[in-house]
């Protein structure tokens, strides 16, 4: 995927990775399974997840289940950096209107809250450039 003029990629749908093998005995399955499923041949149960590093759909024993959940846990519980101790709302909504303005201006759609928070983070580290500050923002930006 290429990324648009803001290098942003585009959201990937859903790649289906599934196949109508047991991930246990590699024996073939009358259907492709869309929830959990015991094997006819082994006995085993097998499991639909979706990974979150790639967002592929796939039939996977229980190990493989328990770390794609795991890994789950890890991006859901990751916690965006408080913003008020950046910014202040009157700031950040200033800063949400220009960008509006030139979004619609060029066709595009309002911008997200990510496009706010980064043009924030920019803002006021030009600002501290511009002031000659020796320190850096002390701010851990988070992928």
């Amino acid at each position: 995927m290429t990324p648009d003029q803001f290098g942003d990629t585009p959201r990937q749908e859903p790649n289906d990775q599934r196949k109508a093998e047991c991930p246990y005995c590699r024996q073939a399955l009358s259907k492709i399974p869309d929830k959990k499923t015991k094997c006819r041949h082994c006995g085993e149960f097998m499991f639909v997840r979706t990974r979150p590093e790639d967002g592929a759909r796939v039939v996977a024993t229980k190990a493989e289940a328990d770390r794609i959940d795991s890994d789950w846990e890890i991006v859901t519980s990751a916690r965006e950096p408080d913003f008020k101790y950046i910014a202040s709302e009157t700031e950040i909504e200033q800063v949400r209107e220009k960008l509006k303005q030139s979004f619609l201006g060029n066709g595009y759609t309002e911008p997200s809250d990510d496009d706010v928070k980064w043009a924030v983070l920019n803002k006021k580290g030009f600002e501290r450039n511009t002031q000659g500050c020796p320190r850096r923002i002390p701010i851990r930006l988070y992928s």
